[in-house]
């Protein structure tokens, strides 16, 4: 897969926020991708230094266009662009060793998918990072298999509790299972090269996600530290080489090997036992992985539940049955009192959503003139509205 996305409607459908039907026809066995990515530079981060700007829009942001009002602890300024780019910068205990100041970029899970949606080319992103000298201080390789090859129950019970694997961490595993069918296995969960193998339904189901019928099994590489650099620099060649997928197989192949059975009887030199075929086939590095946008992935299996829907409709009734026909005013006077606690994230995020539906994106401005313009009328509450909401006549605000 060329790393020149094209950009367009067809990159901007947000996974988890597409209107696309669910279809269960996927057909893709494996996929991978980057999920996580923390950079830190030397030095402090200003959105109009030259280089910097350089860097925002290889990550395809407006350098004009942030977010700078999120506290966060430990560091002086949070700049948030596009929906989900975080930089933090400044602060006496973030300095380096050489009482240096900081500045961290953070891509989450859901950044990096949204950077793939707006075209983004891992590969100029990389560049940037390398030409600033930024240090890597932790990226997440994933895996994603759908083709139901490893039953991670069956992994779990049959291999991974009978002892029949060898691994770089001498600690035995972390595992989490839940009601809902989540089942999580984490190596080295407290160093610094992870390895976390997880029921990737199970987990967006229960971050509120509609989902279709096939397996999804995630195996999530995970590096910090020295290894995160040292991680870096593999993902960056084998994007270059375009074996973004053979690199991450053989990374976690290094970290984890499942076997067969005990059949020496010595669990000091399992390493001599044969592989366990279901493991060899899910890693082999002979067979290529078609790589996919992620992002399409993700939005191809799954789609955000509307949170009005599951977690506020019901206050909402009590609220309309409370006030009858004059429930519109306080709805109005809500809408009316929040429209400058919008930002440019909110509008960056509610975009992807428009595209996806084939509508034009919209400005900060272009919101607020347009809910200033409906609302205001409702912006000063009615006697009734006044006596519910509990207002001090003195304040003229709300009480607390």
């Amino acid at each position: 897969m060329s790393e020149k996305l094209k950009s367009g409607s067809e990159n901007l459908c947000l996974g988890g926020l597409s209107n696309t039907p669910l279809d269960n026809s996927f057909s893709i066995e494996n996929n991978v991708c980057i999920d996580y990515l923390k950079i830190r530079f030397n030095s402090l981060f200003s959105p109009l230094g030259k280089c910097r700007k350089k860097l925002i829009e290889a990550l395809r942001c407006s350098p004009d266009v942030y977010d700078d009002d999120i506290k966060v602890t430990n560091y002086k300024k949070c700049y948030v662009f596009d929906a989900n780019v975080f930089i933090y910068c400044g602060g006496d205990t973030t300095q380096n060793s050489e009482g240096e100041d900081t500045s961290i970029l953070e891509l989450k899970g859901q950044a990096c998918r949204e950077f793939e949606k707006r075209g983004g080319s891992r590969i100029d992103l990389f560049d940037e990072i390398i030409k600033l000298k930024g240090i890597c201080k932790r990226i997440d390789l994933a895996l994603d298999n759908f083709s139901n090859v490893i039953n991670l129950k069956g992994m779990l019970n049959n291999k991974i509790r009978k002892g029949l694997y060898t691994s770089i961490w001498k600690s035995d595993p972390v595992i989490q299972e839940s009601t809902n069918g989540g089942l999580s296995i984490t190596f080295g969960k407290f160093s610094d090269r992870t390895l976390c193998i997880y029921n990737k339904n199970a987990e967006r189901k229960n971050k509120g996600f509609i989902i279709g019928d096939q397996n999804w099994v995630r195996y999530e590489a995970r590096f910090k530290g020295d290894f995160g650099d040292e991680a870096f620099a593999h993902a960056y060649e084998s994007l270059v080489n375009n074996e973004l997928d053979i690199t991450t197989k053989k990374l976690i192949k290094g970290m984890l090997e499942i076997k067969e059975g005990n059949y020496l009887k010595d669990e000091h030199n399992l390493m001599r036992e044969k592989n366990w075929s279901d493991w060899d086939k899910l890693l082999d590095v002979n067979s290529r992985i078609k790589l996919k946008n992620q992002a399409k992935v993700e939005a191809t299996i799954s789609r955000k539940i509307n949170w009005l829907n599951r977690s506020a409709t019901k206050n909402r009734i009590i609220c309309e049955l409370l006030t009858k026909d004059e429930y519109s005013y306080i709805d109005g006077y809500f809408v009316f009192n929040h429209i400058n606690k919008l930002k440019n994230r909110d509008i960056a995020s509610l975009n992807y959503s428009l595209i996806s539906l084939g509508k034009d994106p919209i400005t900060l401005d272009d919101a607020k003139d347009y809910l200033f313009k409906k609302y205001v009328d409702d912006s000063n509450p009615n006697e009734l509205i006044a006596k519910i909401l509990g207002f001090d006549e003195k304040t003229g605000e709300i009480k607390k």
